[in-house]
C-alpha cells in the first residue's frame, strides 16, 4: 500500500490550485481541478503527497494539511536541496515526474520507489541537437525503474512510441472536459464587420503568436476588417505589444491577459475563427485550447505543426496554413472567412473532430489506479498503447464508425 507519494509538476500554483477548488472559484488552468481533486482523494486515503512545482513564480513550503505538502522551487531546482532530499528518503512510496527532464527521470528511475513518468510534450525539433535530446529522453523513459509512461492523447503518445519507447508501457491520458460540441449549435458565417479572430495560450514566438500579429498586418494592409483577441500571459507580451505598435495595427489586436478557464469556450465561441499558430519546433502535445476551440464550434485555423497535422484535415476538421509563414497564415483565414459553405461545414464536423482526438484514460483515474492497483491493473493494462492499432488506421477506424 502506497503512503507516501511525490509529484513533481513543471510549474503552476497548486496551493493557489487547492484554494480556488475549495472555494470553487474558477481555475486559470484547465488541469488544476484534476490535480486537486486528486490530492484530496489520497488524503482521504491516508497517502501523504509531497507536489512540487519546479518553476514557480516565488519560493515556498506550505503546508495545505497534515497529507498535502504544496513546495514551489525558483531557477535550477531540479537539483536543489529540496529536490535531492526526496531520492534520499526511505519511506517514498511513489514518484510521479509530470515532466520530461531527464536528469528528473533519471533520479527517480534510480530510487527505491515505484515511478510514473505523464507527459503533455511532443519532440518536433529537426536539429541534430533536438534529436539527441529527443533519443536520451526515449532512453530514459524505457528504463525498467520506470513502471508507466502516459502522454497527453493519442497523438503524442504515438509520438513516443516512433521515438522508441515501448509501447507495452505507454498510455494516452486525457481529461474530463466541461464543454462539449454537443452543448453548442452549428455557426454560420455572419455579416458583420470586422470579423474577430481568438488566440488563447502563452505569449511566446514559439507559439507562433507574432506569425499570427504579422498576418493580421498582411490582413489589414489588403483591406480586410479583421479584429484579434489575445488572451494569455507569458513573457514575450510586452515585444508583442510593441510589434502590434510597429506593424500599425495596435488599434486591431487586443490584449486580455490570463482569462479563468471556464471563459475560454465563450471567449471562442464569440470569435468568427480561432487560430493556433504554433511553430514546428514548439513541443506541442495536445493543447486542451484545441478541445476548447472544438467544444465551441468556432471554426479553426491552424499551422502545419506535426501534432495538428496528425488528427486536423485541410478543409474537413480546420484550414491549416505553412508553419512560420504570416502571409500563409493571412491567406487560409481569408478563405474560411470568404466561404460561407465551408464555414458551415467546419463549425458542423466539430462532433466527429472530437471523437478523434479523445484519449481513452482519464487522468486523475489512471493515477490513483496506478497508485492503489498497480502499473499491471486490468484496466491499465487494456488501454495500453500496443493494444492500439497505429494513429492513422484508428483514426480511420473512428471515422467509419461515426
Amino acid at each position: 500500500m502506497m503512503k507516501n507519494l511525490t509529484i513533481f509538476f513543471p510549474a503552476g500554483d497548486f496551493f493557489e490550485a487547492l484554494r480556488r477548488h475549495s472555494a470553487g472559484d474558477s481555475q486559470l488552468y484547465a488541469t488544476h481541478n484534476e490535480v486537486s481533486q486528486l490530492l484530496l482523494d489520497l488524503e482521504k486515503a491516508d497517502v501523504k503527497v509531497d507536489v512540487f512545482s519546479m518553476a514557480g513564480s516565488e519560493p515556498y513550503d506550505r503546508r495545505w494539511s497534515d497529507h498535502i505538502r504544496v513546495v514551489q522551487l525558483v531557477g535550477d531546482s531540479v537539483d536543489s536541496p529540496q529536490t535531492n532530499a526526496v531520492f534520499s528518503r526511505q519511506d517514498n512510496d511513489g514518484i510521479i515526474v509530470h515532466y520530461p527532464n531527464r536528469s528528473l527521470l533519471q533520479k527517480a528511475a534510480r530510487s527505491k520507489a515505484r515511478v510514473l513518468a505523464v507527459l503533455g510534450t511532443t519532440y518536433n525539433g529537426k536539429s541534430l541537437r533536438a534529436k539527441i535530446g529527443a533519443w536520451r529522453i526515449a532512453r530514459a523513459l524505457n528504463h525498467s525503474g520506470i513502471e508507466l509512461v502516459s502522454n497527453h492523447c493519442f497523438p503524442s503518445t504515438y509520438g513516443l512510441a516512433d521515438l522508441g519507447v515501448k509501447k507495452n508501457k505507454l498510455i494516452a491520458w486525457d481529461v474530463p472536459h466541461a464543454f462539449t460540441p454537443d452543448q453548442f449549435s452549428t455557426k454560420t458565417l455572419g455579416q458583420h464587420e470586422p470579423k474577430r479572430l481568438a488566440y488563447a495560450g502563452s505569449i511566446a514566438e514559439s507559439k507562433g503568436v507574432g506569425d499570427l500579429l504579422e498576418a493580421v498586418a498582411v490582413m489589414s494592409n489588403g483591406g480586410r476588417s479583421v479584429v484579434l483577441d489575445v488572451a494569455g500571459g507569458g513573457a514575450a507580451l510586452s515585444d508583442m505589444k510593441d510589434r502590434t505598435a510597429r506593424l500599425g495595427i495596435d488599434k486591431k489586436v487586443n490584449f486580455h491577459g490570463l482569462i479563468s478557464n471556464d471563459r475560454v469556450v465563450e471567449y471562442f465561441r464569440k470569435a468568427d475563427v480561432v487560430i493556433l499558430p504554433s511553430r514546428d519546433g514548439y513541443s506541442e502535445a495536445f493543447p486542451l485550447t484545441l478541445f476548447e476551440a472544438v467544444a465551441s464550434r468556432t471554426p479553426i485555423v491552424c499551422s502545419s505543426h506535426p501534432t495538428f497535422r496528425a488528427v486536423l484535415r485541410d478543409g474537413v476538421d480546420a484550414c491549416i496554413f505553412r508553419s512560420e509563414d504570416p502571409v500563409d497564415c493571412a491567406r487560409v483565414i481569408g478563405r474560411v472567412l470568404d466561404d460561407p459553405e465551408l464555414y458551415s461545414r467546419l463549425s458542423d464536423a466539430a462532433d466527429r473532430s472530437w471523437i478523434r482526438f479523445k484519449g481513452p484514460v482519464d487522468w486523475r483515474t489512471m493515477v490513483k489506479t496506478w497508485i492503489f492497483d498497480g502499473p499491471h491493473a486490468p484496466w491499465l493494462e487494456q488501454n495500453k498503447l500496443h493494444h492500439f492499432p497505429d494513429l492513422q488506421e484508428r483514426l480511420a477506424k473512428l471515422e467509419s464508425a461515426t
